[in-house]
């Protein structure tokens, strides 16, 4: 008996070892639970909430935050995860390493494994743990990956066919979510390896298996952004339309772009206004340049080419739109973005209904989406992180001219 005694007490200390034990698998009926989880629980605060100890004030960034979403959500339902080890070829990270056995089983362990697990993944390994799916199985919980740049977590879907996105950013720190109402502003283009687009989590027990073996596996994305030359406005209404319970209207045609442009103008202001805060550290500290690493964390090089891109693809739609009888007001409002000379008081205060951005100027404290294009047009919008504000935001006379080095591709 006292052997069996100790055989028990060694069986179940190994148990406890591992970050939790998994008593459930992953299936349809989890997969729609973590669907639904993500739609009600994947807010703004998730990671700044004190009721949640376990992930309260945890620093992430953009590759973290839907491994921790996954996390979370298989730690509350006993349910496994796993994942490719980026940093060890043919290994995979689980719940079962032992590696925390020191750590005090519950939400401190799964806080210490959280970490760990951001120190090994980013935008380029959620491929190998994630699949391309058939666009209208796309519901909360799927994600849209571009490796190397950014990812965004899909929580709802409108009755349009727009889905609300989720985000994290860059450097790793805590930080409130961002959510924004749009498509991402990518059109997948990886026909080839298909390690882009539209994308949901492997199930544990499915980790190595082919793209064929998975549910709702699908290459149709890439048949469709190939179909509509790349362009992402094009992309966008025909995913609208699959997606939707019935079509959008030209108001909220209209709207959805304007809200687009907004949402990039306030995801590159958190951008600037870290960059900024670091600069300003850096300079109290007499240093005048970032280094390369830094530069990286901070510059808005990538963000704002598809800014731009997606401006001008805007302006460019406008002659489809009037060619359409699109709704005038919303069309004067568009136009009122891009018209060469001054808009009516009536178009400006529109605009700035819809959308302005705070630049922290004190002599010019706001911008709207006009300011911005033009800023874009005449290039004194600047994306390098060693800019004073003014420059950061094209608010200058003359555009930014670098004394510092440039790490841009």
């Amino acid at each position: 008996m006292a052997l069996l005694f100790l055989l028990l007490s060694l069986a179940a200390g190994a148990c406890d070892a591992a970050v939790w034990k998994a008593t459930r698998q992953w299936d349809d009926h989890w997969d729609l639970e973590f669907s639904r989880w993500m739609a009600k629980n994947w807010k703004t605060d998730f990671f700044m909430d004190k009721r949640r100890p376990a992930f309260y004030k945890l620093a992430h960034d953009c590759g973290d935050a839907p491994y921790f979403a996954r996390i979370a959500f298989a730690w509350e339902n006993r349910l496994p995860f796993v994942v490719h080890d980026p940093l060890r070829r043919g290994k995979l990270l689980t719940n079962k390493t032992r590696q925390f056995d020191k750590t005090p089983a519950g939400a401190k362990r799964v806080r210490a494994f959280m970490d760990f697990i951001a120190a090994r993944v980013n935008t380029e390994s959620l491929p190998e743990d994630t699949y391309p799916i058939r666009l209208k199985a796309i519901r909360p919980g799927d994600l849209y990956v571009s490796p190397g740049n950014h990812n965004y977590q899909i929580v709802a879907i409108s009755d349009t066919g727009v889905p609300t996105l989720m985000s994290s950013t860059t450097p790793r720190k805590p930080r409130y979510l961002l959510r924004s109402q749009g498509f991402p502003m990518f059109v997948p283009s990886d026909e080839k390896t298909m390690r882009d687009g539209y994308r949901r989590f492997r199930r544990p027990q499915d980790i190595d298996k082919p793209f064929k073996a998975l549910p709702d596996f699908s290459a149709e994305q890439y048949k469709v952004a190939k179909a509509s030359g790349y362009d992402f406005q094009r992309f966008a209404n025909t995913l609208a339309l699959v997606l939707g319970k019935r079509p959008e209207t030209s108001v909220e045609t209209i709207g959805r772009m304007i809200g687009e442009m907004c949402n990039l103008v306030r995801e590159r202001k958190d951008y600037v206004d870290e960059g900024v805060a670091w600069r300003e550290k850096l300079l109290a500290q007499g240093k005048r340049c970032m280094n390369k690493r830094d530069y990286y964390y901070y510059s808005t090089h990538n963000r704002d080419a598809r800014m731009g891109a997606y401006f001008n693809q805007n302006r460019k739609s406008l002659t489809r739109l009037m060619r359409s009888g699109a709704d005038p007001r919303m069309l004067s409002i568009l136009k009122g973005i891009y018209q060469p000379y001054e808009p009516s008081a009536k178009v400006l205060r529109a605009l700035g209904k819809l959308c302005l951005v705070e630049t922290g100027l004190p002599d010019y404290p706001v911008v709207n989406l006009r300011d911005v294009w033009l800023a874009i047009m005449t290039g004194k919008l600047t994306s390098n992180p060693n800019a004073p504000r003014r420059y950061r935001w094209g608010l200058a006379d003359t555009p930014w001219e670098p004394v510092c080095p440039v790490y841009e591709d």
